[in-house]
């Protein structure tokens, strides 16, 4: 009987672009917005009155210069994201997926990246992505 193993592999998601996920984008960066300034000022509220020898006030301090940091670039985001045309593809991000390995089975076929392309939320097409060129092909 062969030896069979179940592995991670990594898929990537892009959808291609229509109003409707230019709109769905746009607003998810609102919600992210809004919530990240409700956490600005609640942790910029609590830092207030805290003595600055504190740990907890650098921890906090920290965390407030990272959202700031974040929060500065959501402009350039929505800007992007304004800009893309109907037909171009968006770079969702990645997930992780299972794939089953026997042996005899060719490692880079079967692990290399999978890319899944969305329209408007619904699969368009499922491809695996071309084998890099250090990977023996079978």
């Amino acid at each position: 009987m062969s030896a069979k193993i179940t592995i991670n592999r990594k898929i990537q998601v892009q959808s291609i672009v229509t109003e409707k996920l230019r709109t769905s984008l746009l607003e998810q960066i609102e919600r992210f917005e809004s919530q990240e300034k409700q956490r600005l000022a609640a942790m910029e509220a609590r830092i207030k009155d805290m003595k600055q020898d504190n740990v907890l006030f650098f921890e906090l301090q920290s965390a407030i210069m990272k959202i700031k940091e974040g929060l500065s670039q959501l402009p350039q985001r929505k800007t992007s994201i304004t800009t893309l045309k109907d037909g171009d593809i968006y770079n969702m991000g990645t997930m992780n997926g299972m794939v089953n390995l026997t042996e005899g089975d060719h490692f880079f076929d079967k692990t290399y990246g999978v890319v899944m392309i969305l329209k408007d939320g619904k699969i368009e097409s499922i491809k695996q992505q071309d084998i890099p060129l250090f990977a023996p092909v079978s």
